[in-house]
């Protein structure tokens, strides 16, 4: 038996795609190979193109003036809606305009067109398909009418198909006396295409009722859109922001940061990042900020010495009256210590309270920045009166100072760092060469110094439990600054000094620990910008925070970040 000849193999396919039998049904007439959408074909997508594959080349004109689709797609006309042919194949494509949701739609193709050898097909052929239904929305998150929603929940909105993102007009997010729509940036969900999550790029406002719209002209990854407008409310709870980590966020590449941006890692390791929530926005170079005890606000010392006071509820951040060189927020009482131009140092509340600002004379002049133990019953700083400096600690409550015996700090700045119980101090000094140790101000015997290890630290944290004493630093001998670890107390028959963290790489810089868990946070170079990272104490479950791309209006992280803290219950002193 001998093959098909190509002619009547075409004349079955035709047939088979819905063609009715073919006038030129012979080895010389112009025939369809192939169409798209097929055949009766169910749930197709609104914005698929529609093809007529043929075995000729074609005249072009002849096919155009006798193709019709029915019924139309609204909106269409010959600039929206081209016409096109690509070899043997012509195409109708419709870009912004879908086919109608559950809709039945016939392709025809009068007789009488022809191939460019003349050759005419006498008969008219027509098939049909079914478009797919309109999206819906499955469901929201936080669900229509929750309260207590968190003021740095991310909103996620889920349909029954893959979704895609919405521009401004088509969700929008509004509380209640906002007098206008949240800023947000919105993604697909890493783990679920059917998922949008909305993230504001600011805090909501505690206790206050947001609506949630769904514009009718939210599409899915198809074009088609849901077709009627939905609206969900929610109210939120109580400003919280415990285990949260703020950051400054670099304006440019010179490291200048006018803002500082926050957010809430995930509560193990190689989790999806966190989204970000700007807290504050200045006009001024930031030089240092601090959390209040409560998280309910910042304070913030620009470059000029001006101290901002900026709530976290949504209100204005306001001037101070403060003017001052460095501060550090009492992580356990509303209280802030701050160092004056002329190097006093003040214990002060905001307020305006009476003794609300009062003048530690006995504390000398302060050089550089004071630490607060974790309990906030201790403030660690270095003097540099006219006997050279001096390491000392003020007790909060007696508002005594003792110097730290024996310790002469070192020419090139003392680092030190409080754990979270305040019962040990960990700082630089050179002995031999720079090296750290601690200080325990209650140590029953002795002058309560120990030495850590020969390190040249930059940067001092402790570990959550003050097991573990983390510095960024260079090793005797090297030449990378790496993140190292060493026994905040080493005791018998355990070997003490610095060993480098499982996972460190060359530049890693600022860590800092919470009380709550056994991570750190620190900042590490991707791809020439500085970033937050999280890791395990061990090293292990090194995860990236920030990336450079965040969003198309605020840019966040694009050009780095800087001084990351930890909110109050994990600030690190």
């Amino acid at each position: 038996m001998s093959a098909f000849p190509p002619w009547r193999a075409t004349c079955l396919l035709a047939l088979l795609v819905g063609a009715v039998a073919l006038a030129a049904c012979g080895p010389d007439g112009p025939a369809i190979q192939e169409v798209s959408p097929n055949k009766n074909e169910t749930n197709v997508a609104g914005d698929a193109p529609v093809r007529v594959t043929f075995n000729h080349d074609m005249d072009h004109a002849s096919v155009e003036s006798r193709w019709r689709l029915e019924p139309a797609i609204e909106g269409c006309d010959p600039t929206s809606c081209p016409t096109s042919w690509k070899g043997r194949v012509f195409s109708l494509t419709h870009p912004g305009h879908q086919f109608a949701p559950s809709t039945k739609y016939r392709v025809t193709l009068r007789s009488g067109y022809r191939d460019t050898a003349g050759r005419v097909e006498g008969l008219e052929h027509f098939w049909e398909f079914t478009s797919e239904g309109a999206p819906s929305i499955s469901s929201v998150t936080p669900g229509d009418k929750s309260t207590g929603v968190a003021v740095d929940a991310d909103i996620v909105i889920q349909l029954t198909r893959n979704v895609l993102v919405p521009t401004p007009d088509q969700v929008t997010v509004s509380g209640a006396g906002d007098g206008g729509s949240q800023a947000y940036r919105a993604a697909i969900a890493p783990d679920d295409a059917r998922k949008l999550v909305v993230s504001p790029l600011h805090l909501l406002r505690p206790r206050t009722l947001y609506t949630i719209h769904v514009g009718a002209g939210m599409e899915d990854l198809h074009h088609n859109p849901v077709g009627t407008p939905h609206d969900f409310t929610f109210t939120t709870g109580a400003l919280d922001l415990t285990r949260s980590v703020a950051f400054l966020v670099r304006d440019d590449t010179e490291g200048t940061s006018s803002r500082v941006a926050e957010l809430r890692p995930p509560p193990g390791v190689n989790a999806p990042a966190p989204s970000l929530r700007l807290l504050f926005a200045g006009t001024q170079p930031i030089a240092s900020f601090a959390w209040a005890s409560d998280s309910s606000l910042l304070y913030v010392l620009d470059t000029a010495g001006m101290l901002s006071v900026a709530p976290l509820d949504g209100s204005l951040a306001t001037d101070s009256g403060v003017r001052a060189a460095a501060i550090a927020a009492n992580p356990a009482r509303d209280e802030l210590a701050y160092v004056s131009a002329a190097g006093a140092l003040h214990l002060w509340r905001r307020g305006g309270l009476p003794g609300g600002d009062v003048v530690v004379a006995q504390a000398g002049r302060v050089a550089g920045a004071p630490v607060w133990s974790g309990d906030g019953r201790r403030l660690a700083f270095v003097t540099d009166g006219g006997q050279g400096p001096v390491l000392r600690v003020l007790d909060r409550e007696t508002l005594s100072v003792s110097d730290v015996p024996g310790v002469v700090p070192s020419a090139s700045g003392t680092v030190f760092a409080w754990s979270f119980d305040g019962s040990a101090l960990a700082f630089t000094r050179s002995t031999s060469g720079p090296e750290v140790w601690t200080y325990r101000p209650l140590a029953a015997q002795g002058n309560g110094l120990a030495r850590i290890g020969a390190l040249q630290a930059q940067s001092l944290a402790w570990s959550s439990d003050g097991s573990l004493v983390f510095a960024s630093g260079t090793a005797p001998g090297s030449s990378q600054q790496l993140l190292e670890r060493a026994l905040g107390q080493p005791v018998d028959g355990q070997a003490s000094g610095f060993t480098a963290v499982r996972g460190t790489k060359s530049g890693d810089v600022q860590p800092i620990a919470p009380a709550f868990d056994r991570r750190v946070a620190f900042v590490r170079q991707a791809a020439g910008t500085p970033q937050l990272w999280i890791m395990n104490n061990d090293g292990t479950g090194v995860s990236q925070m920030t990336f450079a791309t965040y969003d198309r209006d605020e840019k966040l992280p694009s050009s780095g970040i800087d001084q990351p803290r930890w909110s109050p219950g994990g600030s690190g002193g």
